[in-house]
């Protein structure tokens, strides 16, 4: 299954998909991983995926990446969504949805799932911006470099390697558009 989604990674990666598509994922995966799971909100996060046209595997193997590093920034998320809940002009909303019944589901009133938000709607934008040129870059400077290798090259020659970039081309060309 993870050998799937490596093949797929690399596959998007290579593809003709635009680098958008890609990027996007990027940043929905780092999005999703900042919010803790156990709420609606996330949920809804992750729905609104399945709505966007954007590279669901990159998504799914960002979204694995970014969640293991999240524990190490549990206490500044944490600190941050202190912040946010404890603002004195923000009181009224978040007892607002402390008191609605659907809304207190989104639990937006836990510190750790405000500042989650809040941090991956700030990071949004700039791993946007950084996963497109990082994905240029690569298409045009390293992708081609990478193939001209002499050690790749006779990695490639071993007859199981070559059946498994056989499939990779393959799954390639299905999934190119």
């Amino acid at each position: 299954m993870f050998f799937k989604s490596i093949i797929k990674l690399i596959v998007a990666i290579n593809a003709n998909s635009k680098p958008a598509h890609i990027s996007l994922g990027i940043a929905f995966g780092l999005l999703l991983a900042l919010v803790p799971g156990s709420n609606l909100l996330w949920v809804l996060l992750l729905l609104t995926t399945f709505f966007i046209k954007l590279n669901m595997t990159v998504e799914f193997v960002s979204l694995a990446l970014f969640k293991s590093v999240t524990p190490l920034l549990a206490t500044p998320l944490n600190g941050l969504g202190y912040l946010i809940v404890g603002w004195p002009p923000l009181e009224g909303f978040f007892s607002f949805i402390c008191n609605t019944p659907l809304l207190a589901f989104f639990r937006l009133n836990n510190t750790l799932v405000a500042g989650g938000l809040v941090s991956g709607i700030i990071l949004f934008i700039p791993v946007f911006f950084l996963g497109n040129l990082v994905v240029g870059i690569y298409r045009r400077h390293i992708r081609d470099r990478i193939a001209q290798v002499k050690i790749l090259k006779k990695i490639m020659a071993i007859p199981l390697i070559a059946k498994i970039a056989g499939a990779v081309r393959e799954a390639s060309a299905l999934f190119a558009n």
